[in-house]
């Protein structure tokens, strides 16, 4: 009798889980970024000036509150190809269909921070400033506002693409100063911001 209620709880239970685990998404998927501007030390420099562009491997893990509706967190490990931009964000994500007849189709907001990840230390530069500088991937905040479109071919098998408007900031960057007055070089710290258009694709599991 006891043999028999342990099998009945455990299929009753597992019959209530598949539901749930339905709801459940996780995502891995590559993300370029074409940067338009980055604001550095006070100054604005456009991407015909540096170039600007970043690498991004993403990992989403998503909960579908309703077939509209969909939340959850993520991480990215972000490089650029120029300059010693990275950064490892975490950040929470939000999704909503407006279409009930193209289900698919989504627009979403990311919001998020990296922090400072390898040893800080003081640094004296050569114009007498001590300033902290992270050796490692820089800190700083994310956001994310933008579209997407998700194919389904099974409940856990499927892509994902999207484009969106990428707002970052590279905190602890160390950029080369040239002094025309006294035609002196030397580094200073910025935290960074950078404006970039991105698009990506993810598969879905």
């Amino acid at each position: 009798m006891k043999t028999k209620l342990t099998v009945f709880l455990a299929a009753l239970l597992l019959w209530t889980a598949l539901p749930l685990q339905a709801q459940f998404h996780a995502e891995l998927g590559y993300r370029y970024g074409l940067g338009l501007n980055e604001q550095m030390l006070g100054e604005c420099v456009y991407r015909d000036q540096y170039k600007m562009y970043s690498n991004t491997i993403l990992l989403n893990f998503l909960y579908d509150i309703t077939p509209q509706m969909s939340a959850g967190a993520g991480v990215g490990f972000t490089l650029c190809e120029t300059g010693s931009h990275g950064s490892l964000p975490i950040y929470a994500t939000f999704r909503y269909a407006p279409i009930k007849k193209v289900p698919g189709f989504y627009a979403f907001t990311d919001l998020g921070y990296a922090p400072p990840i390898g040893p800080g230390k003081t640094v004296t530069w050569s114009m007498g400033q001590e300033q902290t500088r992270y050796e490692g991937l820089n800190y700083g905040w994310l956001w994310n506002l933008g579209v997407g479109y998700r194919i389904m071919f099974r409940k856990h098998f499927g892509l994902n693409f999207q484009l969106c408007y990428n707002l970052q900031q590279f905190g602890g960057t160390n950029i080369l100063v040239n002094n025309e007055t006294t035609q002196q070089s030397y580094y200073d710290i910025s935290n960074n911001l950078r404006h970039s258009l991105c698009a990506g694709v993810a598969l879905v599991f």
